[in-house]
């Protein structure tokens, strides 16, 4: 591994230099990193700034919830837009009609009814047909989605999305972002609400003593100039900036960023594909290794309920048109100290450790576990020889305020709510070294 022989590469470079030469380039510093700032910095983002300053706490007693009406849900196998199908079958009126590739399955409700059986313990077959209707379809697919302009639906909320961080083909692109314009496309031609689901990722990395430094992305906020070298963020960003053209060019349309997307507040249940959650994977390293830097223990870390980050998301989705972007995240903050606690309490034994001590730790694991995932995600994002990257965090003081507005607040993610998520991740046997 290259960690091993202290080469300066990380993860995501494989992806970005996929040829022996261009790695090389970009270990010596042959390559100037210019694309990405192209990309983002020669874009005059003056209109979308326009529109975006109405998103301040300062106007939060202006906004007015609507109906939703019927609901175009895509994504709804997802972990996110299975949880928003459920709280909008069980607390609104009107139908919900979801987008849903069958795969293997003789239908799309077929399908439907496997994932709600698994997430919820029912199938709710009775509602299907009359209350859940599903439609066989894909967002990058622009013949079927055309055809559903023949839906009456009001509300497009989009949770499809490609989550890999990394990906060595046109995947992300094809979905995170053609995806997006073709619904777009169609809200536009429909006059209909879209609903974007995103991520506070798209506040990019900070680089050294570089501007931005540690700023925080808020709500009035797209691009300050911070840096983005994940494809996965970047396709997001992207989609972001697609949507909000469209706001000034008539479309009504809102972003809602969602967070540290974790276990059910009711019972703990995690998603199924929960490997592919950063944040888990930098937990089941830690596990790995046994250790943790004493230096990161006071880092901040915020746990957004996937049900009740579900509910934030439709009762923001119904707000006035003035308001188009909100961060559906737990206002409640906890510290890295209080996850390696709970981990410790559960009995998985993770000593806290010296800077240097832990990162000799991760060296000698990745050196003498070859080909074991365990340590992968506390490697992905290394910085490059001696450049320090980190990632930017976010502020959610607007949309806390709103939703106070709106009858809601966030649970506190306490002890017994880290505890009950270590229990059910280690009973699926998460953090076995083999996984």
């Amino acid at each position: 591994m290259c960690l091993n022989e202290n080469i300066p590469l990380v993860y995501a470079d494989i992806f970005k230099y996929p040829t022996i030469r261009q790695l090389t380039q970009a270990i010596y510093g042959n390559v100037e990193e210019t694309e990405n700032i192209d990309e983002f910095a020669k874009y005059s983002y003056n209109a979308i700034d326009t529109l975006l300053a109405a998103n301040d706490v300062r106007n939060a007693d202006e906004v007015v919830a609507g109906k939703l009406g019927n609901v175009l849900l895509t994504g709804a196998t997802g972990f996110l837009g299975i949880h928003v199908l459920k709280e909008f079958i069980t607390n609104y009126k009107g139908k919900i009609y979801c987008l849903v590739r069958k795969g293997k399955y003789d239908t799309p409700d077929k399908r439907l009814m496997n994932m709600m059986m698994y997430y919820f313990d029912s199938p709710y077959r009775d509602l299907f047909g009359n209350k859940i209707i599903c439609i066989d379809g894909d967002i990058t697919n622009i013949d079927e989605v055309n055809k559903l302009s023949e839906v009456p639906f009001e509300t497009l909320i989009n949770c499809a999305a490609c989550v890999k961080h990394f990906a060595s083909d046109e995947t992300l692109e094809k979905i995170n972002v053609k995806g997006v314009e073709n619904l777009i496309s169609l809200c536009k031609k429909n006059k209909k609400r879209l609903i974007q689901i995103s991520t506070v990722s798209v506040a990019g990395e900070g680089i050294d003593d570089k501007p931005p430094y540690w700023r925080k992305i808020a709500e009035n906020d797209l691009y300050f100039n911070q840096h983005i070298t994940n494809e996965y963020v970047r396709t997001k960003f992207l989609a972001e900036r697609k949507v909000l053209e469209a706001v000034v060019d008539g479309l009504d349309a809102k972003i809602i960023r969602a967070g540290n997307l974790m276990s059910r507040n009711s019972d703990g249940e995690f998603q199924i594909n929960f490997i592919t959650n950063g944040f888990l994977r930098t937990l089941r390293g830690y596990t790995a290794i046994g250790a943790f830097p004493i230096s990161g223990m006071h880092e901040g870390a915020e746990f957004s309920p996937i049900d009740v980050t579900a509910a934030a998301v439709l009762k923001l989705a119904s707000t006035n048109s003035k308001f188009t972007v909100f961060h559906a995240c737990n206002s409640h903050r906890i510290y890295m100290s209080d996850v390696i606690y709970a981990m410790n309490n559960h009995g998985l034994k993770i000593k806290i450790v010296p800077e240097d001590e832990f990162e000799k730790l991760v060296s000698d694991y990745a050196s003498t576990h070859e080909g074991s995932e365990a340590v992968s995600g506390l490697i992905a994002y290394t910085s490059r020889g001696t450049t320090k990257i980190y990632e930017l965090d976010f502020v959610n003081d607007f949309t806390t305020q709103v939703l106070y507005r709106l009858g809601f607040k966030w649970p506190i993610t306490d002890d017994s709510y880290l505890e009950n998520a270590i229990k059910a991740l280690d009973n699926l046997e998460f953090f076995d070294d083999d996984n």
